[in-house]
């Protein structure tokens, strides 16, 4: 009877483990996702890239804000905010 016990609760463990670690892998996916993409200004004077489109640091665009891969970024730098 205790051996049945144990499996049982081995088998259940073994279970919510992987289920937990199919959450945490589908996670990672999504902020892989999102972190691939940054905002920048495209004003004439603007030189940072963002990590969010409500960082402060684009208060004072000039231009549009505008999503970008963080892969098109040329020589601009990360904004000291929001990174």
């Amino acid at each position: 009877m205790k051996k049945i016990i144990f499996l049982t609760i081995i088998t259940i463990l073994s279970i919510s483990c992987s289920n937990t670690e199919t959450k945490n892998n589908e996670q990672l996916a999504t902020v892989e996702q999102y972190s691939s993409t940054v905002y920048i200004c495209t004003g004439a004077y603007a030189t940072k890239y963002h990590r969010s489109s409500y960082c402060s640091g684009l208060n004072n665009c000039k231009g549009d804000v505008v999503a970008i891969s963080i892969n098109e970024i040329g020589n601009r730098s990360a904004c000291q905010k929001c990174y």
